[in-house]
C-alpha cells in the first residue's frame, strides 16, 4: 500500500516502534507518519489465537486407539514367542557362566535339567530362581506355558545331554548334545554345545534349526 508521508522531509528515519502512538487509524512516529499496513480484518487474524476443534480433537483420539489396538494385538501374538526366546537366551547365557567357572575355578561345572520340575540346577541352585521360598518352573517364571519340549520338530527326546545333564571341566570342553523348549504355540528353540563347549541358540525354522 502507498505510504503517507506527513513530512517536508524526503529523507526518512529509523523508525522507533517501540515510541509509536495509534491515533485515528494512523501511526504517528514524531515528524513522519504512514498508513495501516494491513487492512484491520488481517490485523485481526494475525492477532487471533488458533485452536483445535471438537470434531480434530475426537478424529486425533480415535487414530491413536486405532494404533493402538493394532500395536497390542501384535503383540499378544509375538509374546509366547518372545518368552521362548527369552527362556532360551538366558539358558545359553547360564551355560556359558558355567563354562568360564569351570575354567577359572580348573574344576568341572555340572549343569543338569530337571525336566520332572521344568527347571535347571548349577551346583545346587535352581534356576529359575524361587519367588517368596517357594520353587519356580519355566512356565511360572517366563509364562506362555514354556518348558522343555520339541515343538514343532515333534522329537521326544528334547533334551539330548546324557544323563540330561552337560559338565564342563577345566579346559572348557563339554559333553555334546542340546535342550530343547517350547511355548504353547509350538515355536521352539534350543541351547546346543559341542565338544568344544561352543554354546550356541537356534530356532526351529519349516524342516530345520537356524
Amino acid at each position: 500500500m502507498p505510504l503517507l508521508l506527513c513530512a517536508s522531509f524526503l529523507r526518512v528515519a529509523p523508525i522507533n516502534w517501540d515510541k509509536c502512538v495509534m491515533k485515528s487509524g494512523v501511526i504517528a512516529t514524531g515528524k513522519y507518519c504512514f498508513e495501516k499496513l494491513f487492512y484491520r480484518g488481517h490485523m485481526k487474524m494475525i492477532g487471533r489465537k488458533k485452536g483445535f476443534t471438537l470434531v480434530e480433537l475426537m478424529v486425533v483420539i480415535a487414530v491413536i486407539a486405532i494404533l493402538g489396538l493394532i500395536s497390542g494385538a501384535n503383540m499378544a501374538v509375538g509374546l509366547p514367542k518372545y518368552r521362548v526366546r527369552n527362556c532360551a537366551t538366558d539358558l545359553s547365557s547360564k551355560l556359558r557362566k558355567a563354562r568360564s567357572k569351570a575354567i577359572k575355578m580348573r574344576r568341572n561345572i555340572t549343569v543338569a535339567f530337571d525336566l520332572a520340575n521344568s527347571r535347571y540346577i548349577i551346583e545346587g541352585s535352581c534356576f529359575p530362581v524361587e519367588r517368596n521360598g517357594q520353587p519356580q518352573s519355566l512356565s511360572d517364571y517366563y509364562g506362555s506355558k514354556v518348558s522343555y519340549g520339541a515343538g514343532n520338530p515333534g522329537k521326544s527326546n528334547f533334551v539330548t545331554f546324557g544323563g540330561k545333564r552337560v559338565t564342563f571341566n577345566s579346559r572348557g570342553l563339554s559333553n555334546p548334545g542340546s535342550v530343547c523348549l517350547e511355548n504353547n504355540k509350538g515355536d521352539s528353540y534350543r541351547g546346543v554345545a559341542n565338544t568344544s563347549g561352543r554354546i550356541r541358540v537356534q530356532h526351529w525354522v519349516g524342516k530345520r534349526w537356524e
